[in-house]
């Protein structure tokens, strides 16, 4: 490819022009350009198949055409707002969450047919203070 090093005039400019670009150059920024659209693409498939791996134990596999991840995890938990399992997401505006939100939040769902998906709050008494405030305030 760098054989041909000839600078490609410009119609109606001086070829002299020392901001003309030669050939070589110029399909060697063409190829880089083309290597770097090609890796995001790849890159951009993959983020959407492992959103859609992820997604699947909640909702199933998806029916719906994506064009990102984001785009995979926000129909998943609109799918997951319109049922009765998952209460608390009812009141959260998916459309409104920032991108990076969207993973985190389908993770901390418990997913279906889970054995361990009863939350247990961390705001019960140990026995101990219980005895402290019946001492205190009698009962």
């Amino acid at each position: 490819m760098e054989k041909n090093k000839e600078v490609i005039p410009v119609k109606g400019k001086d070829t002299d022009n020392p901001d003309m670009v030669s050939k070589s150059a110029m399909d060697k920024a063409l190829a880089d350009n083309a290597k770097a659209v090609e890796k995001a693409t790849i890159d951009r498939m993959q983020g959407i198949a492992r959103a859609e791996q992820q997604v699947a134990p909640y909702v199933g596999k998806l029916t719906i055409a994506t064009d990102s991840a984001d785009g995979v995890y926000r129909a998943a938990l609109k799918i997951m707002q319109k049922g009765d399992s998952y209460p608390g997401l009812q009141a959260v505006n998916i459309d409104g969450l920032h991108s990076q939100a969207l993973e985190p939040i389908l993770s901390a769902q418990p997913k279906p047919g889970d054995k361990n998906n009863q939350r247990i709050t961390h705001d019960a008494m140990p026995a101990s203070a219980g005895k402290l405030i019946s001492g205190i305030f009698g009962k």
